[in-house]
């Protein structure tokens, strides 16, 4: 009986190790790959990330808003989110924001570490130059994506915290050319720290809106 016992705790404590040098492997190439984001659509409002919670969600952020619903290992949700900086030229206040609808499914869950697939459908509004017409001319790009999310909840100084990625692919649907030219990081790509005082609180940084906090009731 203590042989099983010492197997079981053995190959638990080797199922965890593997789990978080997976997570750690990619943060690592997450902080390699994210820097070069700037040129890709805005990320969504405060990211969804797979170790959500039953319920509702209320998230605000410095650029956008976003609400999501979760039941069981299933989220869906959907989010607005401004322009961070106006291109051409064009005031921030005059562009329309970009609105999307999200979903996020979990299918991994131990130790702190949970693993999942999130994508959704985003829909971004671009000025660009009309020859014909001499103006610029608001142009609306759809975009889905699908891709995998890793979430490490931790204690850290006796603070609850948890590190959460997603990395998704994307195609924008009106952009020309061909299949490869138009394939993008997705919308749902983004990397956000959290800080959780209460378990119907957290206050997050990164996660495509710099600052922000998410409610949960």
């Amino acid at each position: 009986m203590f042989i099983a016992l010492s197997l079981l705790r053995t190959a638990k404590n080797r199922t965890a190790k593997n789990s978080h040098r997976l997570f750690f492997a990619a943060l690592g190439f997450s902080i390699f790959v994210l820097p070069t984001l700037s040129s890709f659509p805005a990320q969504a409002s405060i990211q969804r990330s797979a170790d959500f919670s039953e319920g509702q969600t209320l998230g605000v952020g410095l650029y956008g808003m976003a609400y999501d619903y979760s039941a069981w290992n299933l989220s869906l949700g959907a989010y607005a989110v401004s322009k961070q900086y106006g291109s051409n030229l064009t005031p921030i206040f005059d562009q329309s924001p970009d609105l999307g609808l999200r979903f996020a499914v979990r299918s991994y869950e131990q130790e702190g570490l949970f693993v999942g697939w999130v994508g959704g459908l985003h829909v971004s509004g671009q000025s660009a130059y009309n020859n014909i017409a001499g103006s610029y001319q608001q142009r609306n790009h759809l975009i889905p994506d699908l891709g995998m999310s890793v979430a490490y909840n931790f204690n850290l100084w006796e603070l609850p915290l948890a590190l959460r990625l997603n990395l998704t692919l994307g195609v924008s649907l009106l952009e020309q050319g061909d299949f490869l030219q138009r394939l993008q990081f997705g919308p749902q790509t983004g990397l956000e720290l959290a800080w959780q005082p209460r378990k119907d609180l957290e206050v997050t940084v990164g996660g495509g809106t710099l600052a922000g906090m998410r409610l949960k009731f």
